[in-house]
């Protein structure tokens, strides 16, 4: 006699019902431990990072899968005083199937309400690593921790601060820091495949009520030997909007003589290249003077300067040459290239070539470019010309 698929459908049900509760069951054995969990977790993520790992609480958390969330996470590297990394919330999702076998293999990690600091010391030393040492020798170099789980793992960040803490910059004793907020950043690694994209997302905040926008889109080729940076291609585009100077006049100041006034900076960039300092970077930048500037004379500006800079720079590593740089405003016009080499160093050697439009003598100290000169220097060159005697060609 037949069997009829409504009699069938109950055993099947019943099967797939005890099935799930077995793993379920199964499941819980493993994690009904927090504790040990908790210390492989923090176990396996020093390992990655390289960073002392210390972890709050911990509560079992199924809303985007098999999670371990935890609470107060630091993230610290044995070189700098303060933490790396700080967050609130930390959603470590784990692979099943080790699981069962009682193994911890993270799959994702998602970060919330995360504070990244990004330290330079008073010597110059960052925190993820010397720079200059990376560049002189990239096969000792380190990729910061945070891209190593990347690499490893999907790693999600939400709702976040970055910090960038300069000491060395600053001569006192209270650092310049440069804030991101309400930061999103996200390395998502394809299956099967060796390469990594890379979102980020923010504000920066240049006055207490304004803040401009920072977005970051690109591509990290990763070959099986991911520590040598030399194989590490990145391809990039970052874009600034509405930027304020006023927190980066301490930077402004080691390349103008004169202050340049406080600008709105936007600019759109692509580059190409590799983490050990080959690197192509192109793009154009945009600003506008947010006042006029207090000055007397004939040089006094009765509007807001405007201009556009178009470049196109290559490094290697500790050289860079300048294909273009092209600067225009109102009715100034200046064309530079050249090279400057080694300036990682205490040899470092320049070679300029400038080509300028007809522009006002009388007017250079008003010129953006021209302020890398003090006023000393345009005062004198005013008086000089002043005292030379033209002949005029018939």
């Amino acid at each position: 006699m037949a069997i009829s698929k409504r009699k069938l459908i109950y055993p099947i049900f019943a099967t797939l019902v005890f099935l799930g509760l077995l793993v379920i069951a199964v499941f819980y054995v493993q994690l009904k431990n927090l504790d040990t969990l908790r210390d492989m977790v923090a176990e396996e993520i020093h390992a990655e990072t390289k960073r002392d790992v210390k972890i709050g609480s911990a509560q079992l958390d199924f809303t985007e899968g098999i999670g371990l969330q935890l609470s107060d996470v630091t993230l610290k590297g044995s070189s700098v005083q303060q933490s790396d990394f700080t967050s609130e919330k930390v959603l470590v999702l784990l692979h099943w199937l080790p699981l069962l076998k009682g193994e911890i293999k993270i799959q994702k990690i998602i970060f919330e309400g995360l504070l990244l600091q990004v330290t330079r010391d008073d010597q110059g030393t960052f925190n993820f690593g010397n720079l200059s040492s990376t560049v002189s020798h990239p096969a000792d170099g380190t990729i910061p921790p945070l891209l190593q789980a990347g690499l490893i793992h999907s790693v999600l960040v939400r709702e976040s601060e970055l910090w960038l803490v300069d000491h060395f910059i600053s001569s006192g004793s209270k650092p310049l820091v440069t804030k991101i907020k309400n930061l999103a950043l996200s390395f998502n690694k394809h299956f099967m495949k060796s390469s990594l994209r890379v979102h980020l997302d923010g504000n920066i905040p240049f006055t207490k009520q304004e803040s401009g926008r920072i977005k970051l889109n690109g591509k990290i080729q990763v070959p099986e030997d991911w520590s040598n940076l030399s194989k590490v291609a990145v391809e990039a585009t970052l874009q600034v909007q509405d930027v304020g100077t006023e927190p980066f006049q301490p930077y402004l100041a080691k390349v103008f003589e004169q202050h340049p006034g406080e600008h709105l900076v936007s600019f759109n960039t692509q580059f190409a290249g590799t983490l050990d300092g080959h690197i192509q970077l192109s793009g154009s930048l945009k600003h506008t003077q947010r006042a006029p500037s207090l000055q007397s004379g004939p040089s006094k500006i009765t509007s807001p300067v405007q201009g556009s800079l178009d470049y196109n720079f290559i490094f290697s590593r500790d050289t860079v040459e300048f294909k273009q740089l092209d600067y225009r405003s109102e009715d100034f016009f200046l064309m530079i290239n050249g090279t400057y080499a080694r300036f990682l160093s205490d040899k470092a050697w320049l070679t300029v070539t400038l080509k300028s439009a007809p522009f006002k003598i009388q007017n250079s100290a008003r010129y953006l470019p021209l302020k890398v000169f003090s006023k000393d220097i345009h005062n004198r060159l005013h008086s000089f010309l002043k005292k030379v005697k033209w002949k005029s060609s018939t």
